[in-house]
């Protein structure tokens, strides 16, 4: 109980310094993880938790996986829009982003349907470059290994961050 105390609390530092260190990791590197979505050799897990991200507090961690377990994506939901004052901390530690975008003419949308009645909604448009004072729908810090993808949903008043491995 204690060792896994200990795994616990380790898992929490480790997401709130570096959530790119556990990229690569299997999926029992979470001690509580709850599958929502297995389609195509991908999975969707959900992991319910306490822990801060650049002094922000969230309490869901979704964390993609192969067929292997092995985690490629992790994202955390902000429930509000991207501010400059959350914009400028993730510059602060991971330097400039690579692309700023915005939607432009939609291509396509699709709906798969998860476990559970879940259902997750795609959307397929043209995008253009902006800055950050232009409202961005996406903007992405691409490093050697990962890159962290802000995804800004303004119907929904929500951000989502992903840092997701390199292939």
């Amino acid at each position: 109980m204690i060792l896994l105390y200990i795994k616990f609390i380790l898992v929490l530092q480790m997401i709130q310094s570096n959530p790119e260190k556990i990229l690569s990791e299997h999926i029992n590197f979470f001690s509580n993880p709850w599958l929502s979505i297995d389609k195509d050799n991908t999975r969707i897990y959900e992991i319910e938790s306490d822990f801060n991200f650049l002094e922000y507090k969230f309490k869901t961690l979704g964390a993609t996986t192969d067929e292997n377990d092995i985690v490629k994506a992790i994202s955390v939901n902000y429930r509000k829009l991207l501010d400059t004052v959350f914009y400028e901390k993730i510059i602060k530690k991971y330097g400039a982003p690579s692309d700023i975008l915005k939607r432009g003419k939609l291509i396509k949308s699709e709906h798969v349907e998860g476990l559970n009645g879940t259902e997750i909604s795609s959307y397929t448009s043209t995008m253009i470059n902006c800055s950050f004072k232009d409202a961005p729908d996406l903007i992405i810090w691409t490093k050697d290994t990962y890159r962290i993808e802000v995804s800004i949903e303004k119907a929904n008043n929500n951000t989502n961050i992903r840092f997701v491995k390199n292939n």
